[in-house]
């Protein structure tokens, strides 16, 4: 009787196991890619094209374009590539924090280090930079 009560418990952590290593290779895949797109002076080029001729990502608000107005008539090129490499950076951050919050929830990250990663999560979205946006991202994500 008892045996059969570890094998379920076995089966139910291995299962488990199985399940956070897979979610983890999707978000180092994710992040993967990301990295490639934030690096690529030819694909920011390609959207810093876009932007000019009046194409907006799906997450751009009037709030954004006032925010970034300024900077924008200011530096040109430079800082539609800064807006467009903040986006990436945003979404590699938000992919990583999802992922150690999905290990937290099953129990493989302790709550020290879930704690320091929630107060550095907060630090990033209190930027002024950044809040708007990666609200913007993580609303269009979901």
């Amino acid at each position: 009787m008892f045996s059969l009560l570890f094998v379920g418990v076995q089966l139910h952590m291995d299962r488990q196991i199985a399940l956070a290593n897979q979610y983890h290779n999707r978000a180092e895949t994710r992040s993967g890619t990301l990295s490639s797109f934030h690096g690529n002076p030819d694909l920011i080029g390609q959207h810093v094209r876009r932007f000019k001729r009046g194409s907006r990502p799906s997450y751009w608000t009037d709030e954004l374009e006032s925010t970034w107005k300024e900077r924008i008539e200011a530096e040109g090129d430079v800082a539609l590539g800064d807006l467009f490499r903040t986006e990436y950076r945003a979404q590699l951050q938000i992919v990583g924090f999802d992922n150690i919050h999905f290990q937290y929830e099953r129990g493989f990250i302790d709550e020290d280090f879930w704690q320091n990663t929630r107060n550095k999560m907060k630090l990033i979205r209190s930027r002024i930079y950044a809040r708007d946006l990666t609200q913007k991202i993580i609303k269009n994500m979901l």
